[in-house]
Formats: structure tokens, C-alpha cells, sequence
């Protein structure tokens, strides 16, 4: 499914600055196609042309989330991210934005805008408050090596990010990608279910290799690989659906070597072992633990799944308890 937005802040000048010439054209003839299809005015053409320009250009730009984890972030940089943010009026002519980077709570985001680019009545109401939104911005200021850590952005969009319309709510905007366990057909038996104390022991105890090939046994996956330094993933199939719908699933399991809650140091250097998972030509990037599972380590997942177009799925220890006890495959 391509990738929509619905711009509340749009800075066309600074958005023009980093289109390269065939953006340029793709954005006059887009301007053309709304004025003439849909009959837009140039002002409302002019927008939606940059809406779309911006729809194509996310999915080029690096992830402010994985950029960070992997230390490549710097000033200067475009980037985007879809996150909460505070947003207020600073004056007639300025808002303020502030947050803190999802994949490390320590650093605050920061940045300023002009409201002379707010777009209509809708960008001039919604933007204020705590909202979750979409941007698209310049890095002008990155300071992690000191008491408090701190970006400044300089966006050139914010706004919705818009994914599908879900019956009885046509104009939901939803940009989460997440698939939740029992969304799997094969894990049907898990449905309603609960954990016990004892069963969250048993998984503890499980070695990573008896945990994967048990998920192999429920899937029905035959061809469980060797683990190696190498490899992208330690488990990859198409024998998985949703409502009888085909779909294939990448997993990273991680067993008890990674002690207590896992953390985004504890999936390689930097998160490479997050970021490699998406190599692979798969639907669904699914990340395995036997414990907790931070909420920075679902950040990262959903950056890198909106970076790669896929989708994301995290499996708890509680949830693995859970799944592994419906289909027998508890050692206990």
C-alpha cells in the first residue's frame, strides 16, 4: 500500500531545497494532474503536490531512531520520525515543539516553527497539544556527550502519516505497523489465554535453540537453520497467515544469554541484529525474548519496519509462555 500524509505544517521552501531535479518535475506535474482532476485551486494543488512529495521522500530518509542507534546522526542531516509530541504557541508567529527520542528516553528532542506554514484551519488547531506526529526534519543540532542530551530539528513537515481506513472509521489515522501474536493463524490456540508463574520459570530455563525450534514445530517450519555469525536472522518462513491471507516472518530470538530485560544493547552492536533482521525479504521483523522487552527495543522495531516498508511483531516472555503452552511445547 503507498504510503499517504496529511500535511498540518508544511515549509515548501525548505522541502524544494533538498528535492533533486526530477523531484522538481514530478512536483509541477502533480500540481497539473490536482488542478485538473480534482479541481483544486493552485494553493490546495500546491499542497497535496508536496503531500505526495513528501509520501515518496520518507521512505528515502533515514529513521531519527536508527540513525541514533546506529551513531550515524548527524548535523545537517534530513531525517524523519513519527512519535508523541508537545506542541505550543510560542507567539503569533512561532511555535514550539519538545519531546524525548523513543529509543532513549535521557535525550530531548527540540525545535521551533514558523506558523505562517501551517496549512488551513485543520493545521492551525490540530497542531497544538500532545499529539502524535509524523516529521520530517533538518538535524541543526546534535549534543549527546553532555549532562543533557539534546537535538534541535528544524521541520520541513509535520503531520499525519495516514494508514488504513478501517471500517466504521474512514478517517482513523493509524501509522503503527505492529501485528500482534494472536493476529497468526498458526498461533490460534493462544487466543484469550493467560500466564502463570510457573510457566514463565519454564521458559526461563529454555535454552534460545529449544525456543526456536519449538516456534519452528508450531508454524509447521521444517528448514530451522544453524545459528552463525553472518546470518540475518535465526528463523525465517512463509508458512504463517492472517484471516488464511499467505504472509512470511523473519525472528530474532533472544534466549537467556541476554539476562534479564532485553534492551537495544543487548541485540548487537549498535542494534545491528534489529537492523540486519530487515534484510531479509520478508513480511513481518519479529523480535523473541524469554523476559521483559523494553519499550525502546518496540521504537526501534517500528522505526525500521516503517523504514523498510514491512511490518513488526515483539514476543515477550509472557507471550511466549503463553504460546508455547497452547501447542505443548513448554519443557516443564
Amino acid at each position: 500500500m503507498d504510503l499517504k500524509v496529511q500535511a498540518l505544517f508544511l515549509h515548501d521552501r525548505l522541502i524544494a531545497g533538498a528535492l533533486a531535479l526530477d523531484d522538481r518535475r514530478t512536483l509541477e506535474r502533480e500540481v497539473e494532474r490536482l488542478q485538473k482532476v480534482r479541481q483544486w485551486d493552485f494553493q490546495w494543488a500546491h499542497v497535496g503536490a508536496y503531500e505526495t512529495i513528501v509520501s515518496h521522500q520518507l521512505g528515502q530518509v533515514p529513521e531519527l531512531d536508527i540513525a541514533l542507534v546506529e551513531r550515524s546522526l548527524t548535523e545537517g542531516s534530513l531525517v524523519t520520525l513519527t512519535q508523541d509530541f508537545n506542541v505550543r504557541r510560542v507567539s503569533a508567529d512561532e511555535g514550539a515543539f519538545r519531546s524525548k527520542v523513543d529509543v532513549d528516553r535521557s535525550i530531548a528532542l527540540e525545535g521551533r516553527f514558523s506558523t505562517s506554514h501551517l496549512i488551513g484551519t485543520t493545521g492551525q488547531h490540530e497542531i497544538y497539544g500532545r499529539k502524535r506526529f509524523t516529521m520530517l526534519a533538518y538535524v541543526e543540532h546534535v549534543a549527546l556527550d553532555v549532562p543533557k542530551p539534546t537535538i534541535r530539528l528544524r521541520p520541513t513537515f509535520i503531520g499525519w502519516r495516514l494508514g488504513p481506513s478501517i471500517p466504521g472509521l474512514p478517517n482513523l489515522v493509524d501509522d503503527r505497523s505492529e501485528v500482534h501474536p494472536e493476529e497468526i493463524d498458526q498461533f490460534a490456540a493462544m487466543r484469550g489465554r493467560r500466564v502463570t508463574k510457573p510457566d514463565l520459570t519454564a521458559v526461563a530455563s529454555m535454552s534460545e535453540d529449544a525456543v526456536k525450534h519449538a516456534f519452528a514445530d508450531i508454524i509447521g517450519e521444517p528448514f530451522v537453520p544453524k545459528d552463525w555469525a553472518g546470518e540475518t536472522s535465526d528463523l525465517a518462513t512463509t508458512r504463517l497467515s492472517i484471516d488464511g491471507t499467505p504472509t512470511s516472518a523473519a525472528f530474532a530470538f533472544k534466549g537467556p544469554g541476554a539476562k534479564g530485560k532485553l534492551h537495544i544493547a543487548d541485540m548487537g552492536k549498535r542494534g545491528d541484529q534489529a537492523i540486519r533482521l530487515a534484510q531479509e525479504p520478508v513480511d513481518i521483523l519479529i523480535v523473541q525474548h524469554h523476559n521483559q522487552i523494553v519499550p525502546a527495543v518496540r521504537h526501534l522495531m517500528s522505526a525500521i519496519a516503517r523504514s523498510s516498508g514491512k511490518q513488526y511483531m515483539v514476543i515477550d516472555g509472557a507471550t511466549t509462555a503463553i504460546l508455547l503452552r497452547s501447542y505443548n511445547k513448554l519443557l516443564s
